[in-house]
Parts: C-alpha cells; sequence; structure tokens
C-alpha cells in the first residue's frame, strides 16, 4: 500500500551556506502534484490564466511589434512562450525556484530560452554576486552555465536571497492530512455496497462453516449489483447494522476544510476548486478577485524579473509588461463605467469635463456646462446649437466604445487561437521546404522554388485546416448579435449562403497566403543565387522567410480573417430573422486606425442590404474581401446595427 509517509521526509538545508535547522517539511513535489487534485487545479489555473495574458513590448513609451525579439513568442524550437510561462509558475510553486537559460549569439544577444527543471539545478555560492556558478544536472553529465545567462525567478523567502519557498511546502500537514483522509474515502466506497454490520449467532460455528458462511453471504449480497437486496437470516443468525461513526463523518468534513487552506494558501477562490457551498461571494467576484490579489501580482513579479535581466539586453529603454485590457472578467466594469458616465452626463449628475477626466481624455470648451435630462439642453444659454451636436456625439462614442471593447473581448482570442494554428502549418512548410531543398541541392535544377514548395497541395492543407476555426468563429459572432438583441435563437451557420461565402473565403485566403510564401521563397532563393551563396547560406534566407511568417505575418493573417468572419456573421445573423434594422461601421478605437475607417464614424446608417464606402470601394461590412488588401488587412472595426425607429 502507497504509505502517505513517503510523500514528506524532514531535512535539513542549506541556506547562504549555512546549514539551518528544520523549517519546513521537504516535499516530494512531482507525488504531490500529481496525486492531489487541489495542488493540481490551483498551480495550473494560475499558470493558465497567466499564459492567457499578452506580453507587450515597449521602447520608451511606444509599443512595439519588434518580431525580432522572438523569445516572447517561441523561446527555442520546442515550446511556445506562454507554455514555458505555464511551466515557470509550476516550477515556483512547486519548488520554490524557476530558472530560464538564455542562449546567445555570436554578438552576445539572446536568441534562445529554455526552461530548467528546477530539481537538476544547483549552484556554487558568492557572498557578493550570490551565484559564482550554475550546474544542470542531466544524468551523468553536469552542465556549467555562467550566472550571467540564468534568469532566476523564485517565490519570496525573507531567510534566503537563493532559495525561494516552495508554495507546496507549506502545505505539508494539510497535505498529509488529506491523503489520508481520501484513502479513508476510498475505502469506505469500496465497502459502501456491502450491507454494513456484523452477522452473529449464539451457536458454535466451526472454521469450516464460518468460511462457508462467509462466502455465502458475499455471494447472495455483496457487490453493487445487489445493493439493496433482501437478506434472509436463517438457523438463528442476527445481521447488527454499523453506521458511519463521527470520527468518519469529521475525516470527510476535514477535506473540505483542506480544499478551503491549500486554496487559500496558492491565492484561488473556492469557485475555482468546485466549492460553492462556502462562497459568501458571488462567482464573477471571485474570478475579480483572483486577478486582482493573484495574478496580477504575479505578473507584475515576472515582468519585473524580465525587465531586470533580460529587456536591456535588447536596448536600455526596451521594457515589457502584462496587457490585462482584454482579459474578460475586467470588462464588465469598463463596460458598466461607460454606462454609469453616459447616465450621468444625461442626467445633470457629472459634466462632459467631468467624465472625460474619468476616461483619460482631455477637457474641451464646452464641457463645463451642466446639461438637463433628456432634451440635452444646456443650462448656460451661452451654448451654441452646434454644439449641443458635439455633446450628443460624446455620448454616443460612450457607447461606440463599449461595443468596439465588446468586439475585441470576444475576437482576440479566436486571434490567437488562429495565429497558433497558422503557425504550425508555417512550421511543417518550412521544414518540408528546406528537406526539399537539400534533396535538391547540387542537381543542377534551375528553378528550385517549384520543386520544393507544391502551393496547389498547401492550399487544399489550408482549406481543410483553417476553414473548422472559420465555422467556429462565425457561430460565435452571429450568436454574439442575436443575444445583443434579446432573440433565443442560434445564428444558422449551416445556411447554404453563409457556408459557400466562409468557402469561398478561405478558398481565396488559402491561394493568397500561399502565393505570397512561394514568392518570398522564391525571392530569398535568386539572392543566394546571385551571391553565389552556400547551401546553408540560402537555407538560412528561407528560415528567415518562415520565422516572419510563423510571428507577425501569421497574426496579420489572423487578425484579417477574424474581423471579417465576425462581421459578416453579424451582419447573416440579422438579416436571417428579418430584423428591422439598419447598419453602421464603428471604426477601430487605437491608434492604427486607417484615416479613412475613422471618418467612418459620421458616414451614418444605411440598409443592410447596401454598401459602404470606403476609401472609393464598395464594402458591405469591415473586413470584406471585396475591399483592397488597404481596406482589410490588420482591420479591427466592427459593425454595428439600430432599429430604423431610432434613426
Amino acid at each position: 500500500m502507497f504509505k502517505i509517509s513517503s510523500l514528506f521526509r524532514r531535512k535539513q538545508y542549506e541556506i547562504g551556506g549555512i546549514t539551518q535547522g528544520f523549517i519546513l517539511p521537504e516535499i516530494d513535489s512531482e507525488t504531490a502534484y500529481k496525486t492531489n487534485p487541489w495542488v493540481f487545479t490551483c498551480i495550473n489555473i494560475i499558470g493558465k490564466k497567466l499564459s492567457a495574458v499578452p506580453l507587450k513590448i515597449y521602447q520608451g513609451d511606444k509599443e512595439i511589434e519588434d518580431t525580432n525579439i522572438e523569445l516572447f513568442i517561441r523561446p527555442n524550437e520546442f515550446i511556445s512562450f506562454g507554455e514555458m510561462l505555464e511551466k515557470t509558475i509550476a516550477w515556483i510553486e512547486l519548488w520554490g525556484n524557476a530558472y530560464w537559460w538564455m542562449i546567445r549569439d555570436s554578438k552576445g544577444k539572446p536568441i534562445k530560452l529554455y526552461l530548467l527543471r528546477s530539481s537538476l539545478v544547483s549552484w556554487q555560492d558568492d557572498p557578493i554576486n550570490l551565484y559564482k556558478k550554475f550546474y544542470y544536472n542531466v544524468g551523468s553529465e553536469k552542465i556549467e552555465i555562467d550566472p550571467k545567462d540564468i534568469i532566476v525567478f523564485k517565490n519570496n523567502n525573507p531567510f534566503s536571497d537563493r532559495v525561494g519557498v516552495s508554495t507546496v511546502s507549506i502545505l505539508g500537514n494539510t497535505l498529509t492530512a488529506d491523503n489520508d483522509i481520501r484513502i479513508l474515502n476510498k475505502n469506505l466506497l469500496s465497502n459502501g455496497a456491502v450491507p454494513k454490520g456484523v452477522l452473529y449467532t449464539e451457536q458454535s460455528l466451526t472454521e469450516a462453516q464460518i468460511e462457508k458462511l462467509r462466502m455465502l453471504w458475499e455471494d447472495s449480497y455483496k457487490g453493487a449489483n445487489k445493493a439493496g437486496k433482501v437478506a434472509i437470516l436463517t438457523g438463528g443468525l442476527q445481521f447488527q447494522p454499523i453506521g458511519l461513526s463521527p470520527e468518519d463523518a469529521r475525516f470527510l468534513e476535514q477535506r473540505k476544510l483542506n480544499r478551503e487552506e491549500i486554496g487559500a494558501v496558492f491565492g484561488v477562490p473556492p469557485a475555482f476548486l468546485g466549492d460553492y457551498e462556502h462562497a459568501n461571494y458571488k462567482i464573477e467576484d471571485q474570478r475579480r478577485i483572483f486577478y486582482v490579489d493573484t495574478i496580477i501580482p504575479y505578473a507584475r513579479r515576472i515582468e519585473n524579473k524580465l525587465n531586470q535581466s533580460l529587456m536591456y539586453e535588447f536596448g536600455k529603454d526596451y521594457w515589457c509588461q502584462f496587457d490585462f485590457s482584454g482579459v474578460p472578467e475586467f470588462q464588465e466594469d469598463e463596460e458598466k463605467k461607460s454606462r454609469v458616465l453616459n447616465e450621468y452626463v444625461r442626467n445633470g449628475v457629472l459634466t462632459i469635463n467631468e467624465a472625460r477626466e474619468r476616461l483619460g481624455l482631455e477637457p474641451v470648451s464646452y464641457g463645463d456646462s451642466w446639461w438637463v435630462s433628456l432634451t440635452l439642453s444646456p443650462v448656460s444659454k451661452s451654448i451654441k446649437q452646434e454644439t449641443k451636436k458635439d455633446i450628443v456625439k460624446f455620448i454616443n462614442e460612450l457607447t461606440w466604445e463599449k461595443k468596439w471593447k465588446a468586439f475585441i473581448q470576444r475576437t482576440a482570442p479566436q486571434e490567437n487561437r488562429l495565429k497558433k494554428e497558422i503557425s504550425k502549418l508555417f512550421e511543417k512548410q518550412e521544414k518540408e521546404v528546406l528537406d526539399k531543398l537539400k534533396e535538391n541541392w547540387g542537381k543542377g535544377i534551375k528553378d528550385y522554388t517549384n520543386n520544393i514548395f507544391d502551393v496547389e497541395k498547401w492550399n487544399e492543407i489550408f482549406n481543410k485546416k483553417i476553414f473548422p476555426f472559420l465555422i467556429s468563429f462565425a457561430q460565435q459572432g452571429g450568436d454574439a448579435i442575436l443575444v445583443d438583441f434579446n432573440i433565443d435563437t442560434s445564428f444558422n451557420v449551416n445556411a447554404p449562403k453563409v457556408q459557400n461565402w466562409i468557402s469561398e473565403k478561405i478558398r481565396m485566403s488559402s491561394e493568397e497566403i500561399n502565393n505570397t510564401t512561394r514568392d518570398n521563397i522564391r525571392n530569398a532563393i535568386q539572392e543566394a543565387l546571385d551571391n553565389g551563396e552556400t547551401y546553408n547560406e540560402m537555407a538560412k534566407r528561407i528560415q528567415n522567410v518562415f520565422n516572419e511568417a510563423k510571428t507577425s505575418r501569421a497574426m496579420t493573417i489572423a487578425r484579417t480573417e477574424v474581423t471579417a468572419i465576425n462581421n459578416f456573421s453579424m451582419l447573416e445573423a440579422v438579416q436571417q430573422q428579418d430584423l428591422n434594422l439598419h447598419k453602421k461601421w464603428l471604426p477601430a478605437l487605437d491608434e492604427k486606425t486607417r484615416e479613412w475607417h475613422a471618418v467612418m464614424i459620421d458616414y451614418g446608417s444605411i440598409p443592410l442590404e447596401d454598401d459602404f464606402i470606403v476609401g472609393g470601394e464598395a464594402m458591405s461590412f469591415p473586413g470584406d474581401p471585396r475591399g483592397s488588401a488597404e481596406n482589410v488587412i490588420n482591420c479591427r472595426c466592427v459593425l454595428d446595427f439600430v432599429r430604423k425607429e431610432e434613426i
């Protein structure tokens, strides 16, 4: 039988080169993680939530999309940045420390990051610089690593600058008790289908008679399929039932307390552990509290370490920060804020400038007057009539901001999912192209491109792989707009018009994507041939083509496709319901919005079947593939709908 004591062992350990007495039980972290459901859940939920938050890169006060810092997309050939971050958090919680190993190029710049197994890392102390050398112990090999190439993440420990406290180690007694109770509970359940009690008689029985009686009883009444069967006793036999003792009942109640304690130590609210009985506040509030008290502080610790130990490698003014603006748990607060400000301005509670200040906007000349309800007439008669239009526009912009943010909240995860899939396809293309280049090298082939990259084959693969994503996104987009209009019907994504449009859209996109890849490969090969480069140099050029494709280009493709499919599905959904609506074009609320898209806020509403004229082009919705690349690539504008009677 598994011994709970084997999970923990008391041991003296060394901090700062000085042997300390026993402080905490040292835990077999792997066993704790694999056997205790609450430990597993807490560590995983923290890792998954934090790794899903975008990490943005800045140079000075400007956000950059500098894809040469590919470490934050694909740290090495085996893992994505999100996966590495999730595992890093697991090691911090289980071991107290986590370690990233930086691999540098010939110029000393980091080009790869590897997450080391904390259990295999050791070091030689340095009284001044903390670490003199690091060692990575893999099998019989001991790899020596310069401390300047190691980034150390650790839990707080006031007793050591080198060793963080494992969160799991704090729970030693709780985990021991919880495992004991689980074994007890298992035994109780194992016997739960057998009539619990004792058979007794005043007659004297031989050993053979006792064994025969036991076998007869088990054959007749033991087993889940015989539970509840009436027992017939003869020969003076009597059955004495034995119920669950108060001690057993207390053990089971104790397990619930263990769950609460484990969650509290990790900073995970009860709802995330399936405990709704003891939750004394709403689940929505628990989710927000989880971010405010656990995830955001954790993120700040990670980004502070990255800014201290990594970002300066790319330039002294480079820094990074996790962006929580798109986290769903905070969106309701933003929407509520917009609604409240809207009502405050309409009812004269706040002036325009007071509302703008709360939104972080600059004051306006007309913003200090008070406005009365409904008519939006200024209390000060010195306000001109045209200024009233500006006020109405400002109030409309509050609603515009709410709708655009809701659109981004829904589509940002879609972009990430699609980008990941497209990056995988580019990765497969890269491997195939390099393999075929090696196979054809030196054969005197005039056109390497057509021999190493099959456009038609990859068009078919892209169609097959991406189509399910677009169908799923279309369903989400169509359903979302119907919910906005309180329509309890799902969008019919299987309608022939919808299926045909999506099929044609992905066919066109696949051809454009793969034709561009072919042209980029052809240009890289031609430059290599013109320069008389070696096979390795040509291969390096092709790798550069795909490095760009797997990062910024994949993101651009994903964003363009997601915007188009969501706006198309919203339009189709309201048309399927034959709603009495007009449509409007709401520009994206960021500094990258095209000038000719920004002016669409003043375009007004038009019938559903009509086209907008955007930059001189007819488009039915943002992202409409009938538009040119200048109108659709990276567009994040959103289609809005208004009832005809509100126009």
